[in-house]
């Protein structure tokens, strides 16, 4: 029913568009015949010409575009063993696979597990940029636009090793099957996941409660990033195995059981990216703090100079207000040497009887 709704829509629009374009071609075909007749017949076939190959060499390329590879239900019948040598002439394409033997089952399942480490080693760095940068940006929606762009980014990566040129319709399906097998809530089993999670979180969650002594509000950020962290590196590594598991898949795989096989390999995978990039939160954090602390402490410096300067400064209002109420004369500053000595006090004269007195 969706499908049918979906192809009447695009009938709908791909009508509409015609009817536009003809109609933009015929006024500028109008008015190039203003000018002249034979300039506006030009104008005209040059546009149709060029409406054409716009559409016509994508159409092309589209149908020449190899067939999907989409693997049988089982490994019986004509169908699988068509689907081994396409297989076979996929992989015997790949440079990754350039002098690798491939004539029996055995040879190519060796050589997919080749492709296989390269893989992983894909989803291995999407998981631990996803650590990073949540744990970091502890941002909800952000944070949740980042992984699903590295999850988009991961799945076409994963495609392209298997695949040199994956087809359109091979990238439809795997996205669509990959998306499908990881986001479908109703199958999620959060006890599943948590139990797969938990060996990763507790290699570094002991050393929480020491990260700095003393300070709780920066254990519980670090606590905090780490959960982000590991949430958001494990679910982009369940998409990174759902995706190897699709591309290198024998036959059709069942969504419920991949499920929980993509918990178990994404869980192994989880517990040296939660160790390393814990470490680096943990470095992160710590410098953070020390340069917080390095501010605090400078900052109370200067308060406390402020405050003692202050108070001198009023001490010595003080003092100089009692002495002005005492009459007191000015004070010696500290470290000055003597003032000026006062100029002496004359003696008086003596008066005519105060000499010596006559003998006689």
């Amino acid at each position: 029913m969706l499908r049918t709704t979906l192809l009447w829509l695009a009938a709908f629009f791909t009508l509409v568009l015609a009817v536009v374009l003809a109609n933009q071609i015929l006024q500028l075909s109008a008015f190039a015949a203003a000018i002249h007749p034979t300039f506006g017949q030009g104008v005209f076939w040059a546009l149709v010409f060029v409406l054409a190959l716009s559409f016509g060499v994508p159409l092309f390329l589209f149908l020449r575009l190899p067939r999907a590879l989409r693997p049988p239900e089982t490994e019986e019948g004509p169908e699988f063993e068509r689907h081994l040598d396409d297989l076979r002439k996929r992989l015997g394409k790949n440079p990754r696979l350039k002098g690798v033997a491939l004539t029996t089952r055995e040879d190519m399942e060796a050589a997919l597990q080749m492709l296989d480490a390269e893989a992983t080693e894909r989803a291995r760095a999407a998981g631990s940029r996803a650590f990073i940068t949540t744990a970091i940006s502890q941002n909800g929606a952000l944070d949740a636009l980042v992984v699903l762009g590295l999850q988009a980014r991961l799945i076409w990566d994963v495609a392209r090793i298997y695949s040199q040129r994956p087809a359109l319709g091979e990238m439809t399906y795997l996205y669509s099957n990959v998306m499908a097998t990881a986001f479908i809530t109703s199958e999620i089993d959060d006890a599943e996941i948590a139990e797969a999670m938990e060996p990763a979180l507790s290699a570094v969650m002991g050393s929480a409660a020491g990260l700095v002594p003393g300070l709780q509000v920066a254990s519980g950020i670090f606590v905090n990033s780490v959960l982000s962290g590991t949430a958001n590196a494990f679910m982009t590594l369940r998409v990174g195995v759902i995706a190897i598991e699709y591309s290198r898949a024998w036959t059709r795989p069942n969504r419920r059981t991949l499920r929980r096989t993509a918990i178990v390999q994404a869980g192994g995978l989880l517990g040296g990216i939660v160790v390393s990039g814990a470490a680096k939160v943990s470095a992160a954090l710590g410098r953070g703090l020390g340069k917080a602390a390095t501010g605090a402490v400078s900052g109370t410096g200067r308060a406390v100079k402020g405050v003692v300067t202050g108070t001198g400064e009023q001490l010595g209002k003080v003092g100089r207000g009692l002495r002005d109420a005492l009459g007191l004369g000015p004070l010696v500053e500290p470290g000055a040497g003597p003032g000026p000595m006062p100029d002496p006090v004359p003696e008086p004269d003596p008066g005519p009887g105060d000499g010596e007195e006559d003998g006689g």
